[in-house]
């Protein structure tokens, strides 16, 4: 930011950058090796979306950009929150669907049922709202470098913390009010999941297109189901897990072409929803095989 440059992020400080800038790396071989759209272009289309399959990264090439393309002289964003009583949760996600569809305007942002501290009242947060008079609204202009300082509490080490994350074509408004119910349950039945926050992620505006193709196959996804999992006694890890399942499943709705598995949030479901489309796997099977065929980082396409 010195410099007038900014690259891309993660939404959250310990969200990794790997999945999108490369690489020296350390091969299944042990070999020290680079991999560019020039030098060895197959394995870089696997490592863009599905890396930890193949290597351990060394070092990486970073791309920045002036931020001047941001639409302001500082890199300042505007970040707003806003709290409300569940009881608002169809007005409010009434007001929000048509806003999370317009492509004119660059908003994005979280809708997130939980109950922050200190007052622990069930809640829903989002951005942006003022007319349906929010228990809480606070909001002001943020450089990019810091827009996930206030994530700091989830970053921070302790308890036990997982995300469930899965793409999706729309906001469904029915389907979102159910999975209030569902965390209701959660937080009834497990006290110390207090901290689990069900969470709908949009982005207004169209994912860019990347310049070059890669084994990622969530460009074109606009909308998440990001659900941050946190509870403090390891032995509700399956109950709590069950009801994360719960609320994916509700708001994937029946139709499995519409929603994909987010790689980095979940290393065990179908591999067919981390990686759509046969081509895509069936390549990512081949180098698989060409790069890791003993499966020193794990038997994953493999088997």
């Amino acid at each position: 930011m010195k410099e007038g440059l900014f690259t891309a992020l993660g939404n959250g400080n310990i969200v990794g950058v790997t999945g999108f800038v490369l690489a020296r790396l350390v091969s299944a071989k042990g070999e020290l090796i680079e991999a560019t759209q020039h030098l060895r272009p197959d394995l870089l289309w696997a490592l863009c979306g599905a890396g930890h399959f193949f290597r351990l990264v060394t070092q990486l090439v970073i791309k920045v950009y002036l931020v001047s393309l941001l639409g302001t002289k500082n890199g300042n964003l505007c970040a707003s929150t806003f709290v409300f009583h569940l009881d608002s949760a169809k007005d409010v996600a009434t007001v929000m669907e048509p806003l999370m569809d317009d492509s004119r305007y660059a908003t994005s942002g979280l809708i997130m049922i939980m109950a922050p501290p200190l007052a622990r009242k069930p809640s829903i947060l989002i951005s942006l709202l003022y007319d349906l008079k929010p228990l809480v609204a606070k909001g002001s202009q943020v450089p990019i470098q810091n827009i996930s300082d206030r994530r700091e509490a989830i970053d921070a080490k302790g308890d036990f913390k997982r995300f469930g994350i899965v793409g999706l074509r729309r906001f469904d408004i029915e389907s979102f009010l159910r999975t209030i119910e569902v965390w209701k349950e959660l937080v009834t039945d497990c006290p110390n999941a207090i901290d689990t926050a069900f969470n709908f992620q949009w982005d207004s505006k169209p994912v860019k297109t990347p310049s070059f193709d890669s084994a990622m196959c969530l460009h074109d996804t606009r909308f998440y189901q990001n659900n941050l999992i946190w509870h403090t006694d390891p032995k509700n890890r399956g109950t709590v897990d069950e009801y994360n399942e719960r609320c994916l499943a509700i708001m994937r709705g029946p139709n499995t072409g519409e929603w994909a598995d987010y790689q980095n949030a979940t290393r065990s479901g179908p591999i067919e929803l981390r990686f759509r489309g046969k081509d895509r796997l069936a390549r990512l099977q081949r180098l698989k095989k060409e790069w890791d065929p003993t499966g020193v980082f794990t038997t994953q396409l493999l088997e």
